[in-house]
Formats: C-alpha cells, sequence, structure tokens
C-alpha cells in the first residue's frame, strides 16, 4: 500500500507537468510570434514570409511579425533565432543552403543539425537563368555559345547561396566560365542585371516577373522539372540538357533546439492547413512559389544527403567562403 501511494504520489507531478503543457499547447499563441528571415523586403523569402504570417495571425488571432534581418549569408538571422528562448515565440524562415551549404563554405557560430528545431519546408522556389535586354542571346544554347567564346567574361551573380551552386553546376555542365558576383538578395541581384553589372542572373521567380513580362529581362531556364505555369514559355534546364541539379531551393520553418513538442506539433499542423488552401496557393503561383509542405521529421534525414552532397560539390568546384 505504500507502494502505491508513493508511486502516485511521484506521478502526480508530471501528470500535472504534462497537463500543464497540453493546455499551454492548446492556447498557443498568446502573444505575437516573430517570424525572422534571413533577407531583405521584396524577393522571394519576403513574399512567402508575409503571405505565411498573415494567414497564421488570421488562424491564431494573434500577429505574426516578420522581421527581415539580411546579411551574412543568411547567418545572421539564424544565429539569432539560434539563441532566442525555445518556447515558439520566436520562429525561423530559412532556406534549405542554411544548414546544408553555408556550414561548407564559411564558419557559422551554430551546429546546423542539432541547434534547430526543424518545423517543415513550406515552400520550394523555382530558380531561373536570366540575362538582360543588352545580351544579344535568346535561348540558352546562345548563352553558351556566347560564354564559350569569352571565358570569364560575362558576369553572372544571384544571392551568395545555393544560386552560387546551380550557376557553377550549370557552367561546369555546359563548360563554359562565368565571373561570380555576389549579392545579398534576389531584388539586389534585380538591380545588378537592369544596371548591367551582371549580364547573367540566377534568381527565382518573384522580383523578375515585371521584367521579364516587359522584355528588359530574358528568361532562359528554369530548374523545376516541369515548366511553370506563371511562365510557361521558358523551358526547364533538363528540357535544354542541363542535367546536373543536385542542388535546390526551398523555404524552411525552423525554431531554437529544445522547443516544446506539443508546439512544435501545433505549428505543423497549422502551416500544413494554410498551405493548402487555395487561395495561398494562387497567391504563390503568382509569383513563380509553389507551396509544397514537408514534414520536419523528413527534413532532417535528407538534409544530413544534401549536406553531404553539396560538401563534395564545394570541394569539387573549388568555391571559397
Amino acid at each position: 500500500m505504500f507502494f502505491i501511494r508513493r508511486s502516485v504520489a511521484l506521478l502526480a507531478p508530471v501528470l500535472l507537468l504534462a497537463s500543464a503543457l497540453s493546455a499551454y499547447a492548446q492556447t498557443f499563441p498568446m502573444r505575437p510570434v516573430r517570424l525572422v528571415i534571413p533577407f531583405g523586403a521584396g524577393g522571394s523569402a519576403d513574399v512567402v514570409a508575409r503571405t505565411i504570417a498573415q494567414k497564421l495571425s488570421d488562424k491564431w488571432g494573434q500577429q505574426v511579425l516578420v522581421d527581415n534581418k539580411p546579411g551574412g549569408d543568411t547567418v545572421i538571422a539564424a544565429s539569432e533565432v539560434q539563441r532566442a528562448v525555445p518556447d515558439g515565440y520566436t520562429l525561423l524562415l530559412a532556406i534549405n543552403s542554411t544548414l546544408t551549404l553555408t556550414p561548407h563554405t564559411m564558419k557559422v557560430p551554430y551546429d546546423p543539425a542539432n541547434d534547430f528545431t526543424i518545423i517543415g519546408q513550406t515552400t520550394a522556389v523555382p530558380m531561373l537563368i536570366l540575362v538582360n535586354e543588352n545580351l544579344p542571346v535568346k535561348t540558352l544554347a546562345e548563352l553558351i555559345a556566347l560564354a564559350r567564346s569569352k571565358p570569364g567574361v560575362l558576369n553572372a551573380g544571384g544571392p551568395a547561396t545555393v544560386t552560387h551552386i546551380l550557376q557553377e553546376q550549370f557552367a561546369r555542365e555546359a563548360k563554359i566560365k562565368f565571373t561570380w558576383v555576389p549579392y545579398k538578395s534576389g531584388p539586389d541581384t534585380t538591380k545588378g542585371l537592369l544596371g548591367d553589372e551582371i549580364q547573367v542572373g540566377v534568381d527565382g521567380v518573384t522580383n523578375n516577373l515585371a521584367f521579364i513580362q516587359s522584355g528588359k529581362l530574358r528568361a532562359l531556364g528554369v530548374s523545376t522539372l516541369t515548366r511553370l505555369k506563371t511562365l510557361p514559355q521558358v523551358p526547364t534546364l533538363l528540357e535544354q540538357g542541363i542535367r546536373d541539379q543536385r542542388v535546390s531551393l526551398s523555404h524552411v520553418m525552423m525554431g531554437p533546439r529544445g522547443m516544446p513538442k506539443l508546439i512544435v506539433d501545433k505549428i505543423k499542423a497549422d502551416l500544413e492547413a494554410i498551405l493548402s488552401t487555395p487561395d495561398l496557393n494562387d497567391k504563390l503561383t503568382s509569383v513563380g512559389i509553389q507551396a509544397a509542405w514537408v514534414d520536419g521529421d523528413s527534413l532532417v534525414k535528407s538534409f544530413q544527403t544534401e549536406s553531404a552532397v553539396t560538401a563534395t560539390l564545394v570541394k569539387d568546384l573549388g568555391l571559397k567562403p
């Protein structure tokens, strides 16, 4: 009898804690949530973040505030969230390369495998090969021919993340050479193209669509396996013989290490629900982004594989920090 009473007495605090955590998760959030993104306003990550933030705000009855923290190859934003209290009120909408590529190209102040709670992938970002209107090419084959005739003369640029790998993969397979110019964000890349600082750009659709439609920029290829509904006239890289596409770009929701599982599960469920709504999908599709939910548990293993691939590519391509 004494043993039973003692066991019940020991179990009671555990049950109370579990009940408290469950109640906390059910009422989360009870105040505004901060969503940090590692890019400036106007780019694809900003569009995704603000679209998701509005939907979550509506669902939660609390504001989800987007906080732009550009710079440092996404490390500034990631480091700030990594140091935050793991209560669900500070989240990070990063890109996959924050964990799988950047740690191989520069020293980062966090452990990419252990310092974050991976909630899930929200969206996939098709990448375009772009040229400005002054370059006398209208197809990818013509760009390759021009680049071969002028090795290293053409400047190519994009945000200094996975886009650099994509450009280098493309250049290596096409047997051409560009001079790489890194930019902090997609909008900066667009400005560089329009101002002829670079002649070739690797970037998403969002901040380039209007200029493609007006003819100031030309899209010569897209990294997806099928053509985009937004730009059906643009052939895929695969259609044009470029097959080396082992690295992709996606937006991933993360938090600090140690977030309560019940809170993580609630955020996952709510994200998956809003990402399936037709109006959100239509909004993202209109700017060339694809809603593509993948649960964080699945991402952990795939990120390990992707990290190994990018480590090899960084070494093979001779990329410098």
